[in-house]
């Protein structure tokens, strides 16, 4: 009897943990959060005076992220969550005039790591799911290269430049409110929509390098450095999300 009432003991955390569910998701998103400060910090048209919609073939790649999600529900109404995305966004611009012909390509991607604390409400097929949650997005360094030719009136080249550019990444750093949609299709599968908005503060920059090779006429190479900075608290516009959560 007492060996009995020993392994029932031993069994009940085990019991308890059972009955706990694991939810693994994933989602495709916007970069609403930060895809605007990114896009005003690093973008390099305006010092060159050039506007992006001047260029006659703009080839611009996804700008979207994607997500994997898990959620640990404790009890049936709270749920911790943690959400871990990358996005990657390569474009393409090139400029045409008979006496100029510019192409610039450059590539950025970042990283997003969001623990969460919310509060979920059952109803029939559907959940609800709000919460607060704490993003952190790792922004890796951005780089830039730009072929320049420039030509005479009869069309030969008098000019041929290879421009490399690269400035420092950096970070933001926030609070978000979450609402969190859920249909269920099976026992273990759901459809999601959610959507993420909050206060941030973002630290970008750093180092500007700026790499110059002239290759035609004459072969050389120009090196410029400097700083270039920016840092702000803003309330951001909405994240929305897409996705598929299976429950374990």
């Amino acid at each position: 009897m007492k060996k009995l009432l020993f392994i029932v003991l031993l069994s009940l955390p085990l019991i308890t943990f059972s009955q706990k569910k694991f939810d693994v998701s994933v989602s495709v998103s916007n970069q609403g959060q930060v895809d605007k400060t990114l896009e005003d910090f690093y973008s390099l048209n305006f010092p060159y005076g050039y506007a992006v919609q001047e260029y006659t073939n703009k080839i611009v790649g996804s700008n979207l992220k994607y997500n994997l999600g898990l959620s640990y529900v404790i009890r049936d109404s709270i749920n911790f969550r943690l959400r871990m995305g990358f996005a990657s966004r390569n474009s393409s611009y090139e400029q045409s005039y008979p006496a100029d012909y510019w192409l610039k390509s450059d590539k950025h991607k970042n990283i997003e790591i969001c623990p969460s604390f919310g509060f979920i409400r059952n109803k029939g097929r559907f959940s609800f799911n709000t919460g607060i949650e704490l993003p952190f997005y790792y922004i890796l360094d951005y780089t830039q290269y730009m072929d320049s030719k420039s030509y005479d009136s009869s069309l030969q080249l008098t000019g041929d430049d290879e421009i490399n550019t690269k400035i420092d990444g950096g970070f933001f750093i926030g609070i978000n409110n979450y609402m969190n949609v859920k249909v269920k299709l099976s026992e273990n599968i759901s459809l999601f929509s959610e959507v993420n908005f909050g206060l941030m503060y973002t630290h970008l920059g750093g180092n500007y390098e700026r790499t110059n090779r002239q290759i035609f006429p004459n072969p050389e190479e120009f090196y410029q450095s400097f700083e270039k900075k920016y840092t702000k608290f803003f309330f951001s516009p909405p994240q929305l999300q897409f996705g598929v959560n299976y429950q374990l």
